[in-house]
């Protein structure tokens, strides 16, 4: 039952980042047969980050500092979506696209049990 959570995180990030957006609810719908091919995963991919700049997007007429604000909702939406969608293919292509803006769930996993 990950769909509610996902929906949740989302939209508490989405306000936290971006008064346009509070309120809001940013839901991401998938498939786990998107997750089957390279293919599928990078598609999936490039819905969530699209998915994220829809959400991101506020008012033509924006104050100095917004590009940054805009860019950390982006980076937001798109780690809690792939956190919340918790799949290890999808973790490497996002890693491997955006870099380290996407946490290693397995370095979380290692320094909690130690």
């Amino acid at each position: 039952m990950k769909g509610p959570r996902l929906v949740l995180a989302c939209t508490l990030a989405a306000a936290a980042l971006s008064p346009a957006l509070a309120g809001a609810d940013v839901r991401f719908p998938y498939r786990t047969l998107e997750l089957e091919t390279p293919e599928g995963v990078e598609a999936l991919l490039e819905r969530i980050e699209r998915t994220a700049q829809r959400a991101c997007r506020t008012e033509p007429i924006l104050p100095p500092h917004y590009g940054r604000a805009r860019a950390m909702c982006e980076k937001t939406l798109i780690t809690d979506i792939v956190a919340g969608i918790d799949d290890s293919r999808l973790y490497v292509a996002a890693r491997q696209k955006l870099g380290p803006m996407i946490p290693d769930p397995d370095a979380d996993r290692v320094a909690a049990t130690e």
